[in-house]
């Protein structure tokens, strides 16, 4: 190496030297040349995950198409490290299949997604698999303005505390066989009060006791709620709503259209969808709606200014 230093300095001292010139004729003649010439003859060119913005994660196995504990085990090592690599990310989603028995967070993932808490503004967990690092992951997060998370047995509970962001979307699905504190959905909505525009809960029931936490008139700029539920205490609906779709709920005629005749009720609403089945009088079974009816509610919110769309719903 002294030598080629050597006959690099004797080449500078000629009036006539090319440095890249020189150095790409002294590679030709010798491998030796490359180390000191590698920074003059080729651009460094920036690592491209420092150009990713927006990040989507897909996880399936290569031999049945699910993903085992142990493979996501595996996985988490590696993503860490393409995370670390993101300085640009600001979105983060995972679609990821169930899993009966969830691993727990990797240190250096868990790390890793913290450290993204200062910027990141989108994020979509579809359940929360790691139930002891979720918790800290989602504390870590200060500019987060919309999030999305399939709840379950695993998600944090009452451990979760106030957020610091403030969201302006949220989106929920809700096992209908988790043992699910709704409480904790609410400390996440409760710091998002006066931000909050969209809300999507699709749930099988809402906890008994949990209501005052999810009460909507609470959030003033709500303006689209998308509930697949059971209908609950209708006066906690914000008035201020423009969007409202239930499409899985088998109101009765009399109860629509008593809502649409009603001009104090919901004046801002301009489109609404509906289950296309009345309500039963007995049992679980809603049975549809005769055409006569579906175009007497649609009337009465045409009146009113308001699209109606009717979904089928389940059953």
């Amino acid at each position: 190496m002294p030598i080629i230093r050597a006959i690099l300095e004797e080449l500078k001292s000629d009036n006539d030297w090319s440095a890249k010139k020189s150095l790409a004729a002294c590679c030709l003649v010798s491998r030796s040349f490359l180390p000191l010439a590698r920074e003059q003859l080729y651009r460094r060119v920036p690592h491209l995950a420092s150009f990713l913005v927006h990040l989507t994660f897909s996880f399936t196995s290569t031999e049945n198409g699910s993903l085992s504990s142990t493979e996501l085990s595996n996985y988490q090592e590696e993503l860490a490290s393409l995370l670390v690599a993101c300085s640009r990310l600001i979105s983060l989603e995972f679609f990821l299949p169930r899993l009966t028995s969830p691993p727990p967070m990797a240190t250096a993932l868990k790390q890793a997604l913290e450290g993204l808490g200062s910027r990141l503004k989108v994020l979509s967990i579809p359940e929360a698999y790691w139930c002891d690092g979720t918790k800290d992951v989602l504390e870590a997060q200060v500019a987060l303005k919309s999030l999305s998370v399939d709840l379950s047995d695993y998600w944090p509970q009452k451990q979760l505390r106030r957020p610091s962001f403030q969201l302006q979307h949220f989106s929920s699905r809700y096992s209908s066989h988790a043992d699910v504190d709704w409480k904790a959905v609410g400390k996440l909505l409760k710091a998002s009060r006066s931000t909050l525009s969209v809300l999507r809960l699709e749930t099988a029931h809402l906890p008994s006791g949990s209501v005052d936490d999810l009460n909507l008139a609470r959030y003033v700029a709500l303006r689209s709620l998308n509930l697949t539920c059971y209908l609950y205490d209708n006066e906690q609906i914000q008035e201020v709503l423009e969007l409202i779709s239930m499409p899985f709920v088998p109101f009765s005629n009399t109860y629509l259209l008593d809502v649409l005749l009603d001009t104090h009720s919901l004046p801002n609403l301009k489109i609404l969808g509906l289950d296309h089945r009345s309500q039963a009088e007995d049992g679980w079974e809603a049975p549809p709606r005769p055409l006569k009816e579906l175009d007497t509610i649609s009337e009465a919110g045409e009146k009113r200014g308001i699209v109606v769309y009717w979904v089928r719903g389940k059953g």
